[in-house]
């Protein structure tokens, strides 16, 4: 079950009464004034995500290949696919939001459109994610091209554990033998040389 924990902080704003305080709205006209700056998301690749180069609660922009279809949760109030920029290791993310949500976006896109996402970079449970509020914070941008699946051998992929670099990343196994088959008595999940597929 996902648990989400919300902090509030309360900044602290440092008020000049007096004469002599340092405002910077009364600069002169050639003076910097930073008062007036405005700050919009920080444009990022799924790399730099993954790789730990942007801070967690940053708004970012990140452009990526649909890899899965849409999905929803009403149950657990989630929904939500995955993106990829590039293949092979830390090119995958999950792209968030709540049920509630979602509606408008079902239907939006498919797997292999290139897409333009505008959220919160998290990382629950040290999962990362990007966390998105309406239907607006996605732009399709066209058609893309799905990635080369990465090849990984079974053993580094099995039981259901992985390197946390191929979360979300298309992989492939390969000279594996299976272990069953799907079906109706087993939900469709089976595994190969101890690889879960579902």
């Amino acid at each position: 079950m996902r648990t989400l924990l919300f902090l509030l902080a309360l900044p602290l704003v440092a008020c000049n009464i007096g004469p002599s305080g340092d405002d910077d709205d009364s600069a002169g006209p050639d003076d910097d004034d930073d008062d007036d700056a405005t700050s919009g998301p920080v444009e990022a690749t799924i790399s730099e995500l993954t790789g730990g180069d942007v801070e967690v609660e940053t708004d970012v922009l990140v452009s990526g290949v649909v890899t899965t279809p849409w999905w929803n949760d009403e149950g657990d109030n989630q929904a939500g696919f995955w993106i990829q920029d590039g293949a092979g290791p830390g090119t995958g993310i999950l792209v968030f939001t709540y049920f509630d949500t979602s509606g408008e976006l079902e239907g939006a896109f498919e797997p292999g459109d290139r897409v333009e996402v505008s959220g919160v970079f998290r990382k629950p449970f040290d999962f990362g994610e990007i966390v998105i509020d309406a239907a607006t914070d996605i732009t399709r941008l066209g058609a893309g091209t799905l990635p080369d699946p990465y090849v990984v051998d079974a053993a580094d992929i099995s039981l259901g554990f992985a390197p946390d670099d191929l979360e979300g990343v298309i992989v492939a196994i390969e000279g594996v033998t299976a272990q069953g088959s799907p079906g109706y008595d087993n939900y469709f999940d089976w595994s190969a040389d101890d690889v879960l597929i579902t």
